[in-house]
C-alpha cells in the first residue's frame, strides 16, 4: 500500500493515507479498502 500511494499526486496521496490511517485506528466508519490476495496473472498498469 505505501508503494501504491507513492505512485499519486500529493493531494490523492494525503487522502489515501488517511483513509488507511483511519482504518488501522478503527474508525466507526465502515472499512474502505479491501485487501486482496496477490493474483499472479494481474499486473498493476500506472499511467506516468
Amino acid at each position: 500500500m505505501d508503494w501504491v500511494c507513492l505512485q499519486l499526486p500529493a493531494e490523492l496521496r494525503q487522502q489515501a493515507m488517511r483513509i488507511v490511517e483511519d482504518g488501522r485506528q478503527g474508525g466507526a466508519e465502515p472499512r474502505r479498502i479491501q485487501v486482496l490476495p496477490y493474483e499472479f496473472r494481474f499486473r498493476y498498469l500506472l499511467a506516468s
